[in-house]
C-alpha cells in the first residue's frame, strides 16, 4: 500500500481508538527508510504522536537457527515491530515502561507474523479488548480482521473436524441453496 493511502486511515483510525488507552502495533521490514515513514510521518498522522516500544521478531528454523545469515545483505532474519500507545498519562506511562522484548520463533507461512496480542502484557491490553488487525492473513478471535486474503486459509478442506461433546459434535449440517 502507498503512503498516501496510509495516511488517507487516519480518521477511521482516530475514531476507532479507545480514548482510555490504545495501542497500535505495526510490523516493519528493514529498510531504514520504512521506519523513518513510520516513526517520522504515518504514527503521528494516525493520532499515535506518544510514546513507542520497539520489539524484534528474530525468524529461525526448526533446529534454531536463524533462517538466513545475520548479516545477509539480501534478507534478514528478523523484523521489527513498533508499538505505540495514545491515551492517558497513566496509560502512555506504564506503556513506556515495557522493555523491548525479542521474539524468537519459527515462521508459520511466508509473511505471518507471530500472534501480538498473546505477547502484550494483559495490564495493557485485556485478552478481552477489541483488536482490529489491518491486512491481516487470517481470522483471529476477539479480532476485527481486514486484509485482502484474511479467508484464504479458512477453507474446512483445510481443517480437521473432531467430534466433541455437547450441541457442537457430529459432522456439520448440510447447508441447501
Amino acid at each position: 500500500m502507498d503512503e498516501v493511502r496510509l495516511l488517507q486511515l487516519a480518521d477511521a483510525l482516530r475514531a476507532a481508538a479507545d480514548p482510555s488507552g490504545c495501542i497500535v502495533a505495526v510490523w516493519v521490514t528493514n529498510k531504514p527508510a520504512y521506519m523513518s515513514f513510520l516513526l517520522e510521518k504515518l504514527l503521528p498522522a494516525w493520532g499515535f504522536d506518544g510514546p513507542t516500544v520497539t520489539w524484534t521478531w528474530l525468524k529461525v528454523a526448526a533446529t534454531g537457527e536463524p533462517v538466513t545469515p545475520l548479516k545477509s545483505t539480501h534478507r534478514l532474519p528478523f523484523e521489527r515491530l513498533v508499538l505505540a500507545a495514545r491515551g492517558p498519562t497513566e496509560f502512555c506511562a506504564a506503556f513506556k515502561a515495557w522493555p523491548p522484548q525479542t521474539i524468537v520463533s519459527v515462521p508459520l507461512r511466508h509473511s505471518w507474523k507471530p500472534p501480538v496480542d498473546q505477547l502484550l502484557p494483559s495490564n495493557l491490553l485485556p485478552r478481552d479488548a477489541p483488536k482490529l488487525e489491518l491486512f491481516a492473513r487470517e481470522l483471529r478471535p476477539t479480532w476485527t480482521s481486514i486484509g485482502n486474503e484474511v479467508l484464504k486459509f479458512q477453507d474446512l478442506s483445510l481443517f480437521e473436524l473432531k467430534d466433541q461433546p455437547g450441541p457442537t459434535s457430529g459432522p456439520l449440517p448440510s447447508v441447501s441453496p
